[in-house]
């Protein structure tokens, strides 16, 4: 891996810790207390794997074939999306007052790093066409 990859990686692990400690502000100060009863760790710990991994194999692949981005991309939503319907297969159908908040909390966390992915992604196309540009 490249150093701009890993700073783009460190920046992922600090991104991890800032959205969690906001999570946590909010389940402590905002929130009512139901949601902090869900058991919201839960969620990272479901996701923060899955992303570390595929964000991971996504630049080790762009590194190995730059054209086989957007396909590793789909691959691993694909793969979240089926990931996070089997995660939330107990909350889904065995409805108790817990479903709905911790249903709420893991899609607002599941597109918080939907979006950080998608960042990550770019610049990583970006560090790309930097250095074709300044072979041309």
């Amino acid at each position: 891996m490249t150093k701009t990859t890993v700073r783009l990686f460190i920046r992922l692990v600090l991104l991890t810790i800032l959205f969690a400690a906001i999570h946590a502000l909010l389940l402590v100060k905002v929130l009512p207390e139901i949601y902090l009863k869900a058991q919201p760790w839960l969620i990272y710990f479901f996701l923060v794997p899955v992303e570390v991994i595929g964000v991971w194999l996504i630049a080790k692949r762009f590194h190995a074939k730059k054209t086989s981005v957007m396909n590793n991309f789909m691959l691993l939503m694909m793969v979240k999306m089926l990931g996070a319907i089997l995660f939330l297969y107990p909350w889904i159908f065995d409805k108790d007052e817990f479903t709905r908040p911790f249903i709420y909390q893991f899609f607002i966390v599941f597109f918080l790093f939907l979006i950080a992915e998608v960042t990550f992604i770019v610049k990583l196309l970006a560090q790309s066409d930097e250095k074709n540009e300044n072979f041309e």
